[in-house]
């Protein structure tokens, strides 16, 4: 992490480093279970036209079990390339990654993955869908998983429906449901309420929480929103881009249970303009002489029909 850490204390006093007792347990708690993912010095390297491109550079980090972590930064910074690599389905250039001390070299049953798009096969019911890895790797009852898992997200009533009858966060809790199936050590989920309205992605952040409370998964969340990876997250990994690297990883303050009417809790409001202020830094000012040149603009509107 090549930037140095600044506490910036909000309107309230209190800094996005500044934790409650509680919160403090919390974190020690969290450090003495096992490390389930390593990511020792991750590099990917893409060929270009213009020649080679660092997509990650120099990634390290470490998760524990049961742990809940947010991947956010800005466009192009690799967060989904990032996911691809640990879910086996991309190759890194440099460094390794580990699941349980085993380097990754491909997709396993030890890794479920959640996209953004609900990745569903519509010719298959909402139960056959969820059935579709137990079959494929001949394990247990499939039929009685697939409604045990359909029950935990709340749709076991829409079994025998089709994709193309459910709402998309209704589409997106059976993608989980079908993740979390074949019991994954560690659930990755790359953006996957971006496509729902702001409604439905409350509700679905709120379904994931209450999931992640009664299962034993570690996810990896992949996302572009501030406020949605504070709600989930209990650690940050902040990325810069060009090339993909780690600004800083942030403990969230915000104490569990978490609910919607803690954003606006000092501790939220700290950590938002703490992200915020990594990934959308001031600009650097411009130069005198660019300053002076301002660009022509034509009107298309009536000159006296202002709108300010």
């Amino acid at each position: 992490m090549n930037q140095e850490i600044t506490q910036a204390i909000n309107r309230d006093g209190i800094g996005y480093l500044d934790q409650s007792e509680a919160v403090k347990a919390r974190f020690e708690s969290i450090r003495q279970r096992e490390v389930i993912l390593e990511v020792r010095d991750l590099g990917k390297r893409f060929r270009s036209p213009q020649g080679e491109v660092d997509a990650l550079r120099g990634i390290n980090f470490s998760v524990h079990r049961r742990e809940f972590i947010c991947v956010i930064g800005p466009s192009g910074c690799g967060k989904s390339t990032l996911a691809r690599i640990i879910a086996g389905l991309d190759h890194h250039t440099s460094g390794e990654a580990l699941l349980d001390g085993k380097p990754i070299t491909g997709p396993g049953q030890d890794r479920g993955m959640v996209f953004q798009g609900y990745s569903l096969f519509p010719w298959l019911t909402v139960k056959k869908n969820v059935m579709f890895g137990p079959l494929m790797n001949r394990r247990g009852d499939a039929e009685s998983d697939a409604l045990l898992w359909l029950e935990l997200v709340g749709l076991e009533k829409f079994a025998d429906a089709y994709p193309h009858q459910l709402s998309g966060g209704m589409r997106q809790r059976v993608a989980i449901a079908r993740a979390l199936v074949n019991q994954p050590r560690i659930l990755l989920m790359d953006e996957p309420f971006g496509a729902l309205d702001a409604q439905t992605r409350a509700k679905m952040q709120s379904h994931l929480i209450d999931i992640w409370r009664n299962v034993d998964v570690t996810v990896l969340f992949i996302t572009h929103d501030l406020d949605e990876a504070i709600y989930l997250a209990d650690r940050i990994l902040v990325l810069k881009a060009h090339p993909g690297e780690v600004q800083e990883i942030i403990e969230v303050p915000v104490p569990r249970p978490r609910s919607p009417a803690q954003f606006d809790s000092p501790e939220f409001r700290a950590t938002k303009a703490r992200l915020a202020e990594l990934i959308h830094p001031e600009p650097e000012p411009m130069p005198e002489d660019e300053q002076a040149v301002k660009p022509h603009l034509i009107r298309f509107t009536n000159v006296a029909d202002n709108v300010e």
